[in-house]
């Protein structure tokens, strides 16, 4: 329990903290990101001063996004209305040409990088060259699935690697992008539908005016029967237990077909993507 109460205090220090500093506020910087940069300084403060924190209050984290990922990505269609295919193709069709131009890139831009000069030159893992798209095109939720993989291909630190890219990323890409948001605007290069100066400190902050909140759902059972969200929960499993039968899936084809197995390249696919079309079928 101290482990839960100790992330509940990071996470309430890290809005606490945005609610004080405008900078942050302006760089539009979560507060989950805060609250995980303070829990890292006062992890690695404690360690090098020799008071170094309980485990007891650290216990089962490393665990943990490996494990939500998978309820991220079983959660992203539920209770969303699938348009038709082509359809889908005019909203999303040049994102989805540029999204895999970005991931294709990072890969073939990382694996060249160390298999022409970081491998030879510090003797890295050939594995080191999808640190990038992993830490910067996926993120923390993409590092944290992965982790296995990285340990069943026998390099443990990939995770750990992958996890530092994803935190230079993230923060990398709002630092820079709100700085280049911020030129556009001057320039005029922007629609400006609401200027800055039009928000009030609260909603700098992050609190919704009280008059404009929005109704953030209604209840749909009976709570003699069953609590709403705990019902919720149980469509969430549904939904991971589908990717998990997909997984079984793709283990009983490599198993079938020779040559497979050996490379393990379906045993080593990540099960978070399989949630997500779990969540499709739900």
């Amino acid at each position: 329990m101290q482990s839960f109460v100790g992330l509940c205090i990071l996470l309430g220090l890290g809005h606490w903290v945005r609610t004080k500093l405008r900078t942050l506020q302006m760089l539009y910087l979560p507060s989950c990101v805060i609250g995980g940069l303070l829990g890292l300084v006062v992890l690695q403060v404690g360690r090098v001063a020799g008071y170094p924190l309980p485990a007891v209050w650290t216990a089962g984290w490393s665990a943990l996004p490996g494990l939500l990922i998978n309820v991220v990505f079983a959660c992203l269609f539920l209770g969303v209305t699938l348009p038709k295919l082509s359809e889908l193709w005019g909203i999303a069709g040049l994102q989805l040409a540029y999204g895999q131009l970005v991931a294709w890139g990072q890969y073939v831009v990382g694996i060249g990088l160390v298999l022409a000069f970081l491998g030879p030159m510090f003797g890295l893992s050939d594995l080191f060259g999808g640190i990038l798209p992993v830490g910067f095109e996926g993120g923390h939720g993409t590092a944290a699935g992965l982790g296995p993989v990285f340990t069943d291909l026998g390099w443990d630190e990939g995770r750990d690697f992958a996890l530092a890219a994803a935190t230079g990323g993230i923060l990398g890409a709002i630092i820079v992008g709100m700085a280049l948001v911020n030129w556009a605007v001057r320039h005029g290069y922007t629609e400006v539908k609401r200027p800055a100066a039009d928000l009030s400190a609260d909603e700098s902050a992050g609190f919704l005016p009280v008059k404009g909140r929005p109704v953030a759902g209604h209840l749909t059972v009976n709570t003699d029967a069953v609590e709403s969200l705990s019902l919720h929960v149980v469509v969430v499993g549904l939904a991971i237990f589908f990717g998990i039968l997909l997984k079984e899936g793709l283990l009983l084809v490599e198993a079938a077909i020779p040559g497979l197995a050996q490379y393990r390249l379906l045993a080593s696919f990540p099960l978070f993507p399989l949630c997500m079309i779990g969540g499709v079928l739900i």
